[in-house]
């Protein structure tokens, strides 16, 4: 249903009155939420989840994905943007490969391909749409992703670090103390003389939950209360604070005694006091003033993500209020309580989880028989209905793992968890998926910890009763946008305004053409761009009042940027090491089975051959204006190397050149060519970009997506280029120039080489029905099956087909998706195989 829809629909509800007679017209309560309507229609969200085929990986593997972009309020799959950013950064903080995905409703499938030579750490997968950079940047998907490496000295290394710093961990600094204690009490302040719960969190130097224990005391070091946490770190006490008292915490880490303040008491103000009960049919919500005028006259509003679906107008003469109000009223999920006092100015607010998600979809998997031999074809049948046993259309993934090789960790965050919990709520979850599969009294009181710990902050109070919106820096995207600014070509700090047109130079030849306004500033939107494009735009200024178009002007580009990366705080190595540990010795063995049977992927160096005749140079497809020589020593060819375009750099791929050596690491590297000795004193090679001279900083900067093919000239090859290549050349030749970015600076006219949309690589399932030489190679994949794009039809069913591998075991199957109507659904599945 439409976003608008539902909000108007709301405001011509009734409103929601407990003990209360109906407001008068155009009420406190409905400039609250027509102001709330407003913000939300004009701002609405968006949120980005990613399905991984697996939770860790091997440098050389490939991480397969697929992005889920949804609506932030009602998670249906009709989200504003069409084109979605997700980039794969390293554990220094650098992007080190990057995809443009075009999501539509279905969603959009992708892949990374990572090096064999990538550093053993923890890697992070970032995701977002240009319009969400308006907004946090903590909402942006981000998701740790393990890396490990077969590599025996890599993996000592990094145990021998972790081991460093467990040790260091808990060390007391007298700056710095071992923990993170924070108090957070109910409703958002402490009033004196009115009792209040206060929750706190304890966090350790990894960030995780640390179990703490003490006392509160008063300033004369009276004890006042106790306190122990529970789950995650997180508990809570009762605290009265009484005026002209300041208290504080006391617990001790590792024999140290440490304090921490708590917050200080106001002298005026209101709290507000829930009890959400697990097997309660009612919710109360307590609202109390201390010193004002009591609570006569305020709005108690409640929304979830910016839908509101109470509003409950306070009348009576008190300075509290109290109201019961049945479970039913919430939807589920995160819902936001907020008092206003009667001029409208919020006073405190509450979080609360209603319910658990029992009205979710239900899925059931069956596979066509109950035991599989090996490599044998399998059979899955998916239905998924919702508590009424109705059929839902739905779109999905599916992965199936190796539980020898695979294992997850508990309570691994899902779609479910995600748009339902943590992309709501601010800081890193611990378990998210914990609060939904362990329906217990103590599991939802740990959620109610988590409520009270972790605020939710899409968007503040603040900024939704103003008079009057800013406006959005960042456009929906949904296709590629070219943005600019026209100049005077001679004084280009003077903009002018006049007629632009863009267009295309190759088969999907179109025109696109307007006007920039009067800062000479244009904006081209909506490009479908499939593959990379080559782009000319060319611009003309008006002049005097018979209107001249004059083509002395410059077209400035706007470059896209990439939002910055804050350095996340690494995970526990040694946690994810151990799981992965025989994982890794089977990634070895599957190595090994590579290179004794001849199938390995990874070749990619063509070495040289001898060639009769001549070939027609028009029907070379390497063919290039500015290569002076005829045919290298060793070519390297991107597009035919499975993965090449997430090598980290260019030296990546130039180390397995037979007689280049690298040395340095990213982005700092070089390259000799062994054997060859150039008599400037240096034996570094020679370099070229599209046959122009250059540097190794320069070709460190190159993105590997860009490039077509990689020539390496050794020794009498190489004499071509005179002294400077003597120490033999390496020429690098973009995709029609796209190393780095040209403008041509003619009157008028500037080109752009501007990447198109990500065409994700299909993920390879051997087919053991036909017979071929390759089947001879034993088989023990990790992923046994990746399907990102699964649909359910208007029945709700879905189908997948493929082979078992050689390994006897219950595989793991894992289902995630969303329905169309916008609800999430996760499941889970053994397929057995004897």
């Amino acid at each position: 249903m439409n976003l608008s829809r539902i909000l108007g629909a709301f405001l011509l509800a009734l409103v929601i009155v407990l003990g209360m007679q109906s407001p008068p017209d155009k009420s406190l309560s409905q400039q609250i939420n027509e102001q709330l309507t407003t913000y939300v229609n004009t701002f609405r969200q968006e949120k980005i989840y990613i399905h991984f085929d697996k939770p860790y990986y091997s440098a050389g593997e490939s991480i397969w994905f697929k992005t889920y972009l949804v609506d932030a309020a009602l998670h249906s799959p009709q989200s504003l943007s069409g084109l979605a950013y997700v980039e794969l950064i390293d554990p220094s903080g650098n992007i080190i490969s990057h995809r443009n995905l075009e999501v539509s409703e279905s969603g959009a499938a992708g892949d990374f391909f990572l090096s064999d030579t990538l550093p053993v750490g923890s890697y992070t997968v970032r995701a977002y749409t240009n319009w969400m950079r308006n907004f946090d940047e903590a909402y942006f998907f981000q998701k740790s992703i393990p890396v490990g490496s077969i590599d025996s000295t890599a993996l000592a290394e990094t145990v021998r670090q972790e081991e460093q710093v467990e040790q260091e961990s808990f060390v007391f600094q007298q700056d710095q103390p071992p923990i993170d204690l924070q108090f957070f009490p109910e409703g958002g302040q402490l009033v004196n003389e009115l009792t209040s719960i206060v929750a706190f969190k304890a966090t350790g130097p990894d960030g995780r939950g640390l179990a703490v224990q003490g006392r509160i005391v008063d300033q004369h070091q009276q004890p006042v209360t106790t306190f122990k946490s529970q789950q995650f770190g997180m508990g809570r006490f009762i605290l009265k604070p009484s005026a002209s008292c300041t208290y504080q915490a006391e617990i001790e880490i590792a024999g140290v005694p440490l304090t921490f303040p708590l917050p200080e008491a106001q002298e005026y103000g209101y709290i507000m006091r829930s009890s959400p009960r697990h097997f309660s049919e009612n919710i109360k919500i307590a609202i109390e003033s201390h010193g004002n005028e009591g609570v006569k006259d305020g709005v108690l509003i409640g929304h979830q993500r910016g839908i509101p679906f109470i509003s409950i107008i306070v009348e009576a003469n008190k300075p509290y209020f109290i109201a019961e109000i049945p479970k039913s009223t919430f939807p589920n999920g995160i819902c936001h309580l907020t008092f206003f006092d009667k001029i409208g100015a919020p006073q405190c607010e509450r979080l609360i989880f209603v319910n658990y998600p029992t009205n979710l979809p239900k899925l059931s998997i069956k596979s066509s028989q109950p035991r599989y031999a090996t490599r044998q074809k399998a059979t899955l049948r998916l239905s998924l209905a919702d508590e009424n046993q109705q059929p839902l259309p739905a779109f999905a993934s599916l992965t199936v793992t190796n539980p020898n090789q695979v294992s997850y960790s508990d309570g691994e965050e899902t779609i479910v968890s995600n748009l339902l919990l943590t992309s709501d709520l601010r800081g890193t979850i611990e378990q998210p998926q914990h609060y939904f599969t362990n329906r217990t009294q103590e599991s939802y009181q740990a959620l109610n910890n988590l409520m009270l710990t972790q605020g939710w902050r899409r968007f503040v109070w603040n900024d939704v009763l103003r008079d009057t919106l800013a406006p959005a820096e960042y456009m929906v995207e949904r296709g590629f946008q070219i943005k600019g600014q026209m100049v005077r070509y001679y004084s280009r700090d003077q903009p002018v305004s006049g007629p632009i047109t863009m267009m295309t130079v190759d088969s999907s030849f179109f025109v696109a053409e307007g006007k920039t306004n009067e800062s000479g500033q244009f904006t081209f939107v909506d490009n479908q761009f499939q593959d990379t494009t080559e782009l000319v735009i060319q611009a003309r200024r008006v002049k005097g009042r018979k209107e001249k178009l004059k083509k002395d002007v410059f077209i400035k580009l706007e470059l896209p940027t990439k939002p910055p990366v804050e350095q996340a705080r690494s995970p526990d190595q040694s946690a994810w090491l151990s799981m992965m540990g025989n994982y890794l010795e089977q990634q070895q063995k599957i190595n090994q089975i590579d290179e004794a049977y001849n199938f390995d992927e990874k070749v990619i160096i063509l070495d040289e051959v001898e060639i009769e005749g001549r070939k027609d140079d028009f029907n070379d497809p390497f063919r290039d204006a500015n290569r002076l020589y005829s045919e290298p020593d060793n070519r390297i060819i991107l597009d035919s190397i499975p993965g090449g375009a997430s090598a980290l750099s260019i030296f990546d791929l130039l180390r397995r050149v037979p007689g280049v050596q690298v040395f340095g690491a990213f982005p700092n590297e070089t390259a000799v060519i062994r054997g060859i000795t150039s008599f400037r004193g240096s034996n570094e090679a020679f370099y070229l970009l599209d046959g122009i001279p250059t540097d190794a900083e320069l070709i460190n900067t190159i993105n590997v997506n860009d490039v077509y093919y990689i020539d390496v000239l050794k020794g009498p090859a190489a004499a071509i280029f005179g002294s400077r290549g003597a120490g033999g050349a390496i020429a690098v030749y973009t995709r029609r120039g796209a190393g780095v970015p040209v403008v041509t600076e003619r009157l008028g006219i500037t080109n752009i080489t501007h990447p198109g949309y990500y065409q994700a690589r299909e993920f390879y399932t051997p087919r053991y029905n036909t017979k071929k030489s390759e089947h001879v190679k034993p088989d023990f994949r990790s992923t046994l099956h990746w399907e990102p794009t699964l649909v359910f039809d208007e029945e709700g069913t879905a189908q997948v087909e493929f082979y078992t591998s050689d390994e006897k075991a219950e595989f793991d199957v894992r289902v995630e998706g969303i329905t169309t109507s916008g609800k999430p659904f996760a499941q889970q599945h053994s397929l057995v195989v004897d």
